[in-house]
């Protein structure tokens, strides 16, 4: 399982690859890099609403799936700054945040297979290998990033909004960073 884990996050440049390629469209970068940001899974993104987007506090309220904890978060600026900009042609009229372009006129939120169409269009433009080509590697990498960073385990678990700190561990498992960080830690 380890090894398969593995092949499922991006590196900082097939991240960055990802997110330029969709840079020229408001609404999708948006989506990217909410998305890796609070490691949402793609049904997560269709449920956030409007309500859930406070600017003025910098939080976005994510409703988890899976029996995952629902939760405030604090947004980073780039996140904020992003969606602000997607708000500007959205509009702020209740309803969810990022809107389905097919189901502009019924307000509903985008789905998963719009995602999954958008997510595999950037993949490929942004030169990313066909085995990263799933929505739910953002996640992954959200996961791996924050180990590397040296994030505790216990926030980790919560920023993802598992209910069981088993399935953070995988990720703890998997980051050669963090080893190495260990390592000079450990002898000085």
């Amino acid at each position: 399982r380890i090894k398969s884990l593995r092949e499922k996050f991006l590196s900082q440049e097939e991240l960055k690859n990802l997110l330029s390629a969709a840079s020229s469209n408001i609404r999708d970068y948006a989506i990217l890099l909410t998305a890796y940001t609070h490691a949402l899974r793609i049904s997560e993104v269709g449920m956030i609403d409007m309500e859930n987007f406070k600017e003025a506090e910098n939080r976005i309220y994510i409703k988890r799936v899976k029996e995952g904890f629902n939760n405030w978060y604090v947004m980073s600026d780039d996140v904020r700054k992003a969606i602000k900009r997607w708000l500007v042609l959205r509009g702020k009229e209740p309803g969810p945040l990022f809107v389905s372009r097919k189901h502009k006129s019924t307000k509903a939120g985008i789905g998963k297979r719009q995602l999954d169409v958008l997510f595999k269009l950037y993949a490929i433009k942004g030169g990313l290998p066909e085995k990263h080509h799933n929505f739910h590697t953002l996640r992954h990498t959200c996961a791996v990033d924050l180990v590397d960073k040296g994030v505790p385990i216990k926030n980790i678990q919560d920023w993802l909004g598992h209910t069981n700190i088993q399935s953070t561990m995988i990720y703890a498992e998997v980051s050669d960073s963090a080893r190495e960080k260990t390592a000079e830690i450990f002898y000085g």
